[in-house]
């Protein structure tokens, strides 16, 4: 019987939003590609633009984790980023999503806050743009996987580290908290923005999907 514990990786990366990498190989896209940063204007304007978009974010970050918390996984994976469904078609994604709750994985997570923003980056008709936040994951074991639970705290240590997270014997719940980043990309002009979790295990999936120029340039 193949081990539960063998995908946790990819598992527990879905629910990290925004966007949940999927961990396949893919090839980047060619290089030489010609940045274009938004004009500075004065300090105060700049501040309320990015304290309006920073709101965004924060709406938009809520109703994902909600949506997923909720188990509407439609809602959530409308909310991702389209490109990484070349990777995997969205029923796939769904269908994986469901078999991590139903194999004695109850996950749920409670954003925090965002810490910061990126300058916006337009790239063809794409605007991109870096978010660094905090969220808290709570992971209830039961079945197979609460019996392995002393590996899936390996993991959890190795990932997170081991001053972020604690085990509750009395739930058979961990308690994990992750400062994380992803992309947000819109169409120029759309207002509407799509999200894409950032995977430092996985950067061949990310800079597959998003160019590595842009990564260097709003990952500083």
């Amino acid at each position: 019987m193949q081990n539960p514990l063998l995908n946790f990786n990819m598992k527990i990366q879905y629910i990290l939003l925004i966007i949940f990498c999927i961990l396949l190989n893919c090839k980047s896209p060619a290089n030489g590609i010609e940045l274009k940063k938004l004009t500075k204007n004065s300090p105060s304007i700049n501040k309320v633009k990015n304290d309006s978009l920073k709101a965004k974010f924060a709406t938009d970050i809520i109703i994902f984790i909600n949506a997923y918390n909720d188990g509407d996984l439609e809602l959530f994976c409308n909310m991702i980023y389209p490109k990484l469904f070349e990777l995997q078609s969205k029923e796939e994604m769904i269908k994986l999503m469901e078999r991590v709750q139903n194999n004695g994985m109850n996950i749920k997570s409670e954003f925090q806050d965002i810490e910061k923003i990126s300058n916006l980056v337009f790239y063809k008709n794409e605007v991109f743009c870096r978010i660094y936040y905090h969220i808290v994951i709570s992971v209830k074991l039961s079945g197979e996987l609460l019996k392995n639970k002393d590996k899936f705290k390996l993991d959890v240590e190795r990932i997170y580290g081991k001053d972020n997270f604690v085990y509750e014997d009395k739930t058979s719940s961990f308690f994990i908290e992750a400062k994380k980043s992803m992309f947000a990309i819109s169409s120029k002009g759309s207002g509407v923005w799509k999200y894409l979790e950032y995977n430092e295990e996985d950067e061949k999936t990310t800079s597959g999907l998003i160019p590595l120029d842009i990564l260097e340039e709003i990952g500083k």
